[in-house]
C-alpha cells in the first residue's frame, strides 16, 4: 500500500480526527479518518465501527468482484457518497487504524452555512444531493 504523510488536521470530533494526507512522492491528497484513544475500553468498539464504515462505503462503490471474491472499483460509483480509498492498519508510525477517503476540498456544508455563503440555488443543490445519496444508501439491504 502506498505511504501517506500527514500534512495537517482537518477536524476533530468525539469519535476521532480527520487529517489531510499527501501521498509520498506525489501531489495526490486524501483525508485520513482516525480514531482517538481517549477511552481505552471503548477503543476496540471504535475500531469495529470504523471497520464497518469502511466495509459499508466499499460496498457502495464496488459492485464487481475478482475471481477470488475481492471487490474491484467501478467507474460508475455513486457521486454523492464519499469514495473510499483504503484502510490503514495500526503500525509504529500510526497507533490508530484509519480510513482513507477522497478529499472534499471545498469544506463542509456546516462551514458554508456558518459563513453565510450558501445561496438558495446552492442549498437546493445540496438538498438534492443529500436526498439522492440517502435514496442510494437505502437501496442496499441492511
Amino acid at each position: 500500500m502506498e505511504k501517506w504523510v500527514t500534512v495537517s488536521v482537518l477536524g476533530r470530533g468525539r469519535f476521532g480526527c480527520c487529517h489531510l494526507v499527501q501521498q509520498e512522492n506525489s501531489t495526490s491528497f486524501a483525508c485520513l479518518k482516525t480514531i482517538t484513544e481517549n477511552e481505552r475500553n471503548a477503543f476496540g468498539d471504535r475500531v469495529r465501527r470504523l471497520r464497518f464504515e469502511y466495509e459499508l462505503l466499499l460496498s457502495f462503490h464496488h459492485h464487481h468482484r475478482h475471481s477470488d471474491g475481492a471487490p474491484t472499483a467501478t467507474d460508475s460509483a455513486f457521486p454523492f457518497v464519499v469514495r473510499i480509498s483504503g484502510w490503514q492498519e495500526s503500525n509504529e508510525e500510526s497507533l490508530s487504524p484509519g480510513l482513507l477517503l477522497s478529499l472534499g476540498e471545498n469544506g463542509t456544508l456546516a462551514q458554508h452555512v456558518r459563513h453565510g455563503s450558501v445561496s438558495l440555488a446552492l442549498a437546493r443543490l445540496y438538498c438534492s444531493e443529500i436526498c439522492c445519496a440517502l435514496h442510494h444508501l437505502h437501496a442496499y439491504p441492511a
